[in-house]
């Protein structure tokens, strides 16, 4: 009951501050909030976007009663709607095939440009005092569940540290299962976040960036996580899940290896595929991919869609 006082309460203020500023356009980025958006959109005639950031209905761990309810919401808010922004290509296919009037556009979440004046710059390899010969892989983001963690300690706890080391760089639940491996292995690192401007400029001094997701849900199927784009920006070639969208952009581009399977074997297996061929090749293929999945690209659909989406009300 607390919680739905403390939404009716936020949904006020939303109306009667969009109501004062004559609000144009409203851009929702979760079904959490999509109720009030549709409000504001009654109340002001504002133009009303769903900047969906995940598959909302099949996210990891939404299920029985609680998917049911989101997929209500979801149904009825939609009509509302004047355009749907979605982050690849099969989750604005998933829409469009549910709601086939909505309009819609993917607008994939790659970074900016790297600009070597910004950000912090940091020498991994040093600071973490490798051998001259190892690999150093590297995992950026969250250190949640479903994230593929434990597959990727799993295969480099009895790793040789003198050719092959893993560092993580980020927060989350799963730190502790790291600092376990780590105190036991050489080659598990953990390493404190960092502001998002110095992600790129840190990344560059790894070899190679890991991003597995597990086959959990649809959300995960057809996801594009930001990470990957995030390596391919530092000059990374990637090894990624063997999930539809990462193993096709990969494949495109051929920034990078698929794990044939997401387990530790397969993640080993992909790595001795990278440390088998000419590491500077790969890299090359990742700063060309960098050039096509950026924001500036990415921007151009968005500001395109919402220009078009105006002048049709």
């Amino acid at each position: 009951m607390t919680q739905l006082i403390t939404f009716i309460e936020l949904a006020v203020r939303a109306v009667r501050y969009s109501s004062a500023v004559r609000t144009d356009m409203v851009n929702v980025h979760t079904l959490a909030l999509l109720p009030i958006g549709v409000a504001i959109k009654i109340w002001t005639g504002a133009t009303l976007v769903y900047d969906a950031h995940e598959l909302e209905t099949e996210i990891d761990g939404l299920t029985g009663f609680r998917q049911i309810l989101a997929r209500i919401v979801e149904g009825m808010c939609i009509p509302f709607v004047d355009l749907g922004v979605f982050v690849s290509p099969p989750i604005e296919l998933h829409y469009k095939g549910r709601y086939p009037s909505l309009p819609t556009v993917t607008v994939m979440n790659c970074p900016r440009t790297a600009d070597p004046q910004v950000g912090e710059l940091r020498d991994l390899r040093s600071e973490l005092e490798l051998a001259d010969g190892a690999t150093l892989y590297l995992h950026l983001g969250g250190l949640c569940v479903g994230r593929g963690i434990e597959t990727i300690v799993e295969a480099f706890k009895n790793a040789d540290a003198q050719e092959r080391v893993v560092a993580f760089l980020g927060f989350g639940e799963l730190e502790g299962l790291i600092q376990d491996a780590a105190a036991h292995s050489p080659s598990i690192r953990l390493l404190p976040p960092v502001k998002p401007d110095d992600v790129v400029g840190i990344a560059s001094s790894a070899d190679v960036g890991v991003t597995l997701t597990y086959d959990t849900c649809l959300n995960h199927r057809f996801c594009l996580p930001n990470k990957l784009f995030e390596y391919w920006m530092a000059g990374l070639p990637v090894i990624v899940s063997n999930l539809p969208e990462m193993s096709r952009v990969v494949s495109e581009t051929g920034a990078g290896v698929v794990a044939s399977v997401n387990s530790a074997e397969g993640l080993i297996s992909a790595m001795e595929q990278v440390e088998s061929g000419p590491l500077g090749h790969l890299r090359k293929q990742a700063r060309l991919a960098s050039s096509t999945y950026q924001w500036d690209n990415e921007a151009t659909k968005l500001i395109e869609a919402l220009r078009s989406c105006l002048l049709l009300k």
